[in-house]
């Protein structure tokens, strides 16, 4: 069984996918009926087929799974059988293991911390790009333009601006695309997101006789 990939994101799973079932030495013949099955169990609205001529020539059949039909995210497994005529039902076919990832990243925290350089913390690991992030404007109206991203396919990015030296007690603002993606390709929402200082609060303590 194929359907173009084993990643399913929440662009694919929302468009809907084809799933092709190959018939091969299944000895299925028109007017039997292919079942596409979630697991070792059918789909909670079973998947049925009736195979045609057609379907034979080309010794395959295609079903479409539609938005929702796989469930929540997580691992899944697809195979196929093959009832005919006489209510006799064939082996399953061989397993197709699905990835469904419909869960975008998102931005939980951005920090100056060095020098010339902020920390970008996402939820998951992100693709992250220099071309992702616009240039960074300080609090006081200066404007940085950033050098590199660096930790792509982690969730930490650390992003260098150039410039003299930005105190880590400083804040801007930054413009992050919608090409930050995770693994699945689920792109981060657009945003312009604030940078905060990157320095601990700490509390003056004093007494007096």
């Amino acid at each position: 069984i194929s359907s173009g990939g084993t990643l399913v994101n929440a662009a694919r799973a929302s468009a809907g996918f084809a799933v092709l079932v190959p018939l091969g030495t299944s000895g299925a013949v028109a007017g039997d009926q292919a079942e596409l099955r979630r697991g070792s169990a059918s789909f909670p609205s079973p998947l049925l087929r009736t195979l045609t001529a057609t379907d034979i020539i080309f010794g395959s059949a295609v079903f479409a799974l539609e938005h929702g039909q796989l469930g929540g995210d997580g691992a899944k497994e697809i195979s196929a059988r093959v009832t005919d005529s006489a209510g006799i039902i064939g082996a399953a076919s061989a397993v197709l293991s699905l990835i469904l990832d419909t869960t975008c990243p998102t931005l939980a925290s951005a920090k100056i911390t060095g020098s010339n350089q902020a920390t970008f913390s996402y939820s998951e690991s992100v693709f992250s790009a220099t071309t992702d992030y616009a240039n960074l404007t300080l609090s006081g109206g200066d404007v940085r333009t950033v050098l590199s991203a660096t930790g792509s396919s982690t969730a930490t990015i650390l992003l260098s601006f150039g410039g003299i030296a930005v105190a880590t007690n400083a804040t801007g603002t930054i413009a992050i695309g919608n090409t930050v993606t995770d693994s699945a390709g689920n792109a981060l929402s657009a945003t312009t997101t604030m940078l905060t200082d990157g320095q601990s609060p700490t509390a003056a303590v004093s007494y007096s006789k």
